[in-house]
């Protein structure tokens, strides 16, 4: 499986459709395999969503994303754990511990609520 995690630095981007880069994680049995990053560079989510497709991703960890972002990626079959923030390292142990649903890595001013209440809207979050 393929997980990406859209990265400023070595944290979470907070908003994935601004996020210049994307940090592809290989996973198998619960842990991780090899990584890479990926520059992104085309603006339009549309070409986004298809770049993260192309890639062979199936799990997309991020901060904040656009409505129209996010229903590109889940059409494309991308499942999205949205309001992340945090070190690459915290979320990735997180990940592979319970899959980021203790809440704790949230984006300050988000909630559990949030994130429900975004997968009500017909988003899908993704679970582990």
């Amino acid at each position: 499986m393929k997980l990406a995690i859209a990265v400023s630095g070595d944290r979470v981007a907070n908003a994935l459709d601004f996020a210049r880069r994307l940090l592809l994680v290989d996973c198998e049995g619960g842990r991780e395999i090899s990584r890479s990053e990926a520059a992104v560079v085309d603006k339009l989510p549309l070409n986004r969503a298809r770049f993260l497709a192309a890639l062979g991703v199936e799990v997309l960890i991020c901060g904040a994303v656009s409505r129209f972002l996010a229903e590109s990626l889940v059409t494309l079959g991308i499942r999205i754990v949205p309001f992340v923030s945090g070190s690459v390292a915290e979320v990735l142990n997180a990940y592979f511990e319970d899959g980021l649903e203790s809440g704790r890595l949230l984006m300050p001013g988000s909630t559990e609520e949030d994130r429900q209440e975004w997968t009500k809207a017909g988003h899908q979050a993704a679970a582990k």
